[in-house]
């Protein structure tokens, strides 16, 4: 309780993880944002087809923004997934936030390994 704020190097900490550990958490999320990149890019194709919706309307927008970002991240998982493959044996240094990306750990169980 005294120790709560004060200055800890836990932000700091690092996470060692091989390419082969990584590979399975990698190619589930290039699949995760292969399909929520495909499920806007058909919202949007329906959007197109429809003559009453504007271009500025809202929801086009929020799907252009959708495609945007699940592409990126489809892209960025294809190449982790490729560099773990790449290299099995090799140690990546994971802070708490590709740890958090890379859903190792459950957020529904925290400390447990899915």
């Amino acid at each position: 309780m005294y120790n709560d704020h004060v200055s800890t190097g836990r932000s700091k900490w690092t996470y060692s993880y091989s390419g082969k550990e990584l590979l399975p958490y990698a190619a589930k999320l290039l699949k995760k944002y292969d399909t929520k990149e495909a499920e806007a890019r058909k919202a949007m194709a329906a959007f197109m087809l429809d003559r009453t919706k504007s271009n500025r309307d809202h929801e086009v927008k929020k799907t252009e923004e959708d495609i945007v970002s699940y592409g990126t991240l489809h892209e960025q998982c294809a190449v982790f997934a490729h560099e773990f493959e790449r290299n099995p044996d090799k140690v990546y240094e994971l802070g708490i936030g590709d740890v958090t990306f890379f859903e190792i750990v459950s957020n529904t169980e925290p400390g447990v390994l899915r």
